[in-house]
């Protein structure tokens, strides 16, 4: 399902990219196409990525859009590196040029991605361990959700939570699964199905701590948050949802999860002092 929606994120992102100058967007004139088009062949991936956007989305040409989302890729741009690997695994395009099977382009490009894209992190870590390049590979798929994580990229801090979690490519640790379901439970309204999922995962995992470890935690949380709220970091947000962490959130969401984050800690100070 992500691939869909991050093509989709990506027509978007070209669209407020783009002066609306044309009637999708996307349009091109003779003249720009044939700029785009010198400046591509002479090594501009940028170029490349917007003549494939050109045909691929304003025209629906793909047989037009596809050397040049190969080009892009040739030319490390990252999202056509991305792109083109889905199109190779789930819909069959042939690998020509980025390696001598399927398996084998996909880890060249998303490896090459995932150098500065959080997403591709996401992608390469999700096709180890689903096994697509043999048997599954916990292993790597954790260290490319880390990465991933590091990135910013929301999904890889759902994932590696739940790695940590479960000892899943490496040794269990409860501190760690407890930070990154939390910055994922600070992105999602936690009156949504999805953000109750999340924020019940947070408690249970809450339980496994001690009162000074989730201190330390909680000091590490407030910290990103400040940092993005200084607009020091950006973080990827899912599609479609209003992240708590945003600063751009309407006061109703930023006070809902703020009260919702305050109870949380009151409740396990409280219990914790109780035992004793």
């Amino acid at each position: 399902m992500r691939p869909l929606i991050l093509l989709f994120c990506i027509v978007l992102t070209a669209c407020q990219n783009t002066q609306p100058i044309h009637t999708h967007g996307m349009d091109l004139s003779v003249s720009e196409r044939t700029q785009l088009e010198r400046k591509a062949a002479s090594g501009d991936a940028a170029a490349a990525w917007r003549l494939y956007l050109y045909h691929y989305f304003e025209h629906h040409n793909e047989a037009a859009a596809d050397p040049w989302l190969r080009r892009a890729a040739e030319l490390d741009h990252p999202q056509a590196q991305r792109s083109l690997a889905y199109f190779i695994k789930v819909y069959k395009h042939s690998p020509k040029g980025f390696g001598p099977t399927a398996p084998a382009a996909v880890k060249n490009l998303l490896e090459r991605s995932a150098r500065t894209e959080g997403a591709a992190c996401y992608e390469l870590a999700s096709a180890y361990a689903e096994g697509y390049f043999g048997s599954p590979n916990y292993s790597k798929a954790r260290a490319y959700f880390q990465r991933g994580a590091g990135f910013n990229d929301r999904m890889c801090w759902e994932k590696l939570s739940h790695y940590y979690r479960h000892a899943l490519g490496g040794t269990r640790d409860d501190a760690e699964a407890y930070y990154w379901i939390s910055l994922e439970a600070r992105c999602v309204d936690p009156r949504s199905v999805s953000g109750q999922e999340t924020w019940l995962a947070r408690e249970e995992i809450a339980s496994h701590l001690s009162l000074p470890v989730l201190e330390r935690e909680w000091e590490r949380i407030d910290a990103f948050i400040r940092q993005v709220t200084a607009k020091k970091t950006t973080v990827d947000p899912a599609p479609f949802l209003s992240g708590t962490i945003d600063p751009e959130l309407e006061a109703e969401g930023r006070r809902f999860s703020q009260q919702r984050e305050d109870e949380h800690r009151k409740k396990l100070k409280w219990e914790f002092t109780k035992k004793k």
